[in-house]
């Protein structure tokens, strides 16, 4: 997002350093997520971001990795294209939110959801 009186390279998107230069903006380690498009049941590994849901052919369950190791850990779901329900399942008895599953109805709803290393919480 653009912050007020920000510059960036609207070719880039980079943001200028303190020498004039432009550079891009990170907060460090890797920037590069993993993502998977999915159209059937997806079992999400403990590598996985980002998961765009497909539901034009059925409803889709995504399964959740487990949350316990995993404190800080990001996860995005997107229910991309498709008028079916996506429905996310926890691992085990771990929780979204407090509940089991946790469904998305709407087509471009997505879900950001973070490990407290116990269960998984929306953001």
């Amino acid at each position: 997002s653009v912050l007020e009186g920000e510059s960036r390279d609207s070719s880039t998107g980079f943001l200028p350093n303190n020498s004039g230069n432009w550079s891009e903006f990170t907060t460090g380690g890797s920037s590069t997520r993993t993502y998977d498009n999915v159209s059937a049941n997806f079992s999400m590994a403990t590598t996985s971001d980002v998961v765009f849901l497909d539901t034009s052919s059925s409803s889709l369950n995504v399964y959740l990795p487990t949350a316990s190791g995993q404190g800080g850990k990001e996860l995005t779901i997107k229910l991309k294209s498709g008028s079916n329900s996506g429905v996310l399942i926890a691992s085990g008895s771990q929780t979204v939110d407090g509940e089991s599953a946790f469904p998305l109805f709407h087509r471009f709803q997505s879900v950001t959801l973070v490990s407290d290393n116990s269960n998984w919480f929306l953001i």
